[in-house]
């Protein structure tokens, strides 16, 4: 998927662990920490590194698919729990993630977002990506029960609880004060 859709970077906002109340993995590990081969595909981590923020990797892939190349950088965030929220002292983490999400969407290339279930973090990340797109770009007008009607439109579960939702809300205001909007 990552090189049929030419994807910029991959954001995992999930740490690998087993749900002991599932008995089961809940994410695995699915890049490789060095090279590994998966079919005529080969992928290679060429870089990975512990970012600024405590619980955030960066690692640097290369996908080789008949003799073409694909760099596609790989982010995972650690921190954020199942069916939880961030608090306002990780949404720098969340704004510097949102940020490059955003800068990949100047060019036309998509990234793939997900958490474990691909709906509650995923959902709340993507909504934060198009609101900071809106700010950033000086779009006065923003109706975040728009933005997410709009992705559930798309997939329905998205923003998985009423704390993710009022998440959402918060980080607006976070961003707008720094943005000097208020």
């Amino acid at each position: 998927m990552w090189v049929q859709q030419q994807c910029y970077a991959n954001y995992l906002i999930d740490k690998e662990y087993i749900a002991s109340y599932l008995l089961q993995i809940q994410c695995e590990k699915y890049w490789p920490s060095d090279q590994v081969n998966y079919g005529s595909y080969q992928i290679v981590q060429i870089k990975s590194q512990e970012q600024q923020y405590k619980e955030v990797y960066e690692s640097k892939l290369i996908m080789q698919f008949q003799q073409k190349q694909h760099q596609l950088n790989h982010y995972q965030w650690c921190d954020w729990p199942d069916f939880g929220i961030v608090g306002e002292d990780s949404y720098k983490i969340l704004d510097w993630l949102a940020g490059i999400a955003n800068e990949g969407a100047k060019l036309n290339k998509m990234p793939v977002i997900h958490c474990s279930a691909g709906v509650g973090r995923t959902g709340t990340f993507l909504a934060i990506c198009h609101i900071k797109e809106l700010l950033v770009r000086n779009d006065a007008q923003i109706s975040i029960f728009s933005i997410v009607r709009r992705l559930r439109e798309q997939r329905p579960l998205l923003i998985q609880s009423s704390k993710q939702y009022q998440m959402v809300y918060n980080y607006t205001i976070w961003l707008m004060k720094n943005l000097k909007y208020i």
